[in-house]
């Protein structure tokens, strides 16, 4: 899943995130501090992935997705553009989940 991007920004990946050489970061994503990122995993442009997430192998995350602190996406997953993943979600292996969806969050 791609959408168009019009905004080319700088790829900014913490020295405390652990990404692996076989992974793909698009152009604009920014990787927090102790994110993970595993063994062909594709992340999408100017997205999130904040602060102790996990993004287990062969996932494809799309452009413009938000995954917030915590949240752990099991292997195989695809997540669409402009999506949330809440805190400390967690989203089981082998899932398609479409663009512009939100996940995990609760109203207050």
């Amino acid at each position: 899943m791609q959408c168009k991007d019009k905004i080319h920004a700088a790829t900014i990946i913490h020295r405390k995130a652990t990404v692996s050489p076989r992974s793909n970061i698009r152009s604009g994503t920014t990787v927090f501090a102790s994110a993970v990122i595993n063994r062909n995993a594709c992340i999408g442009s100017n997205s999130i992935i904040n602060t102790g997430s996990i993004i287990e192998h062969d996932c494809i995350i799309g452009d413009h997705v938000h995954v917030a602190p915590s949240a752990t996406i099991c292997g195989g997953m695809v997540i669409g553009c402009e999506s949330l993943v809440g805190a400390n979600s967690t989203i089981l292996p082998g899932l398609k989940i479409g663009d512009r969806v939100i996940i995990g969050l609760e109203q207050w």
